[in-house]
């Protein structure tokens, strides 16, 4: 698999995941604080993939940036001290509106409907609503529309982040079965010792050493968006890393300009359905394996077992999705569980035939089972 082979694939893309970061979207000087040159040229490479038959689905930041903008104009800068999570909700409630505002303005002069999709890690963590989300996506697409997605920073906790965008974006496209995404962003691409890479067919530890950490006003950085590609390699989709202030950066990678970091993994079986969910389902709480387990779950694509069961860490249900570690505490992948953690006390290192021959009465020989795990790559 090389570059052009990816760009050709992208070329034959059904749908297409376009993620902009707050570097972009936001502009001081300006009166209300927002870029609306780089939103026109987001309207007019979201029309080009349109004339291609290709839909899209925008994954945007910049409320917080909006709303520190509008305190600013209203001379309450004392306000932008504080950096508690509460008053960064009220910064996200008070720029989410006037966001879409701007793209409102902007895209519905071209026709180009617009809806708005606040999500939360918390609305990916149970299936139902995760699955509910989609559809409702699926359907504004099918009406012509356009689905803005943003992280709902208004009811922002650690636990209900995703963090940033970047993984946003790739939780999008695995949601919705996108070919392909793209990534918007104030540096020309990824880079190693300052010289952009034009091509990754994977994204591992060496390359995580030189991503850095985050620079500009948004939460992420290369590190977060190269995680994001990690994750649509897993679950089938092509990335890029494209420099926004070109003035046609997508139409430009499509039409075989040498712009961007392509990172293209060779098609192999996609996940389903239930996995590519997995990739972004918080966990709740976390099991410990022995090197026997690992071998057995990483080697030789088994279910969980509560033989290789070291100990439990947290409180998780039945139906939760935990992670699993290994004794180093780095973590092996996650899973849908079939024991509480209370259940599993009882049941440490012993066989299935040791358990039922003392009388336990098993739902399931397997605490995981293997079609209800991901593995992390």
């Amino acid at each position: 698999m090389n570059r052009q082979e990816c760009i050709q694939r992208i070329q034959k893309s059904a749908r297409i995941v376009i993620k902009i970061g707050t570097s972009l979207l936001t502009d001081p000087l300006e009166k209300d604080g927002i870029n609306k040159e780089m939103i026109a040229v987001l309207r007019d490479e979201i029309l080009y993939l349109r004339k291609k038959n290709i839909q899209t689905v925008l994954v945007t930041s910049g409320s917080q940036g909006m709303g520190r903008h509008a305190v600013r104009t209203a001379k309450k800068n004392s306000l932008l001290q504080d950096t508690s999570i509460s008053r960064k909700q009220a910064l996200a409630a008070i720029g989410q509106g006037k966001l879409m505002s701007v793209y409102s303005d902007i895209f519905e002069k071209s026709d180009l409907l617009v809806a708005q999709i606040l999500i939360t890690a918390r609305d990916f963590r149970d299936r139902r609503t995760y699955i509910n989300i989609g559809h409702t996506m699926e359907e504004i697409l099918k009406m012509g529309g356009l689905p803005i997605v943003n992280e709902n920073d208004t009811v922002l906790t650690d636990e209900l982040q995703f963090g940033d965008n970047d993984v946003l974006s790739s939780a999008c496209a695995a949601l919705l079965e996108a070919d392909a995404l793209l990534i918007l962003t104030s540096v020309d691409g990824f880079q190693i010792d300052q010289k952009k890479v034009s091509f990754l067919d994977s994204v591992g530890s060496e390359e995580m050493k030189h991503a850095g950490g985050s620079s500009g006003p948004g939460t992420g950085g290369m590190v977060t968006k190269l995680r994001a590609a990690q994750l649509c390699s897993q679950s089938g989709a092509i990335s890029a890393i494209l420099p926004g202030r070109h003035p046609s950066p997508i139409q430009s990678l499509l039409e075989g300009e040498e712009i961007g970091t392509l990172i293209c993994s060779p098609p192999e079986n996609k996940l389903t359905a239930r996995k590519k969910w997995l990739l972004y389902a918080r966990n709740r709480g976390s099991v410990v394996v022995d090197q026997g387990a690992r071998i057995a779950l990483v080697e030789r694509g088994s279910s969980l077992l509560p033989a290789g069961i070291l100990k439990t860490e947290g409180e998780f249900f039945s139906g939760d999705v935990i992670e699993i570690k290994e004794a180093s505490g780095i973590s092996i992948g996650r899973g849908i569980v079939n024991y509480s953690d209370r259940e599993l006390e009882s049941m440490l290192g012993m066989k299935v035939e040791e358990l039922r021959s003392q009388g336990q009465n098993l739902h399931a020989d397997e605490v995981i089972h293997r079609n209800n795990m991901i593995l992390e790559s």
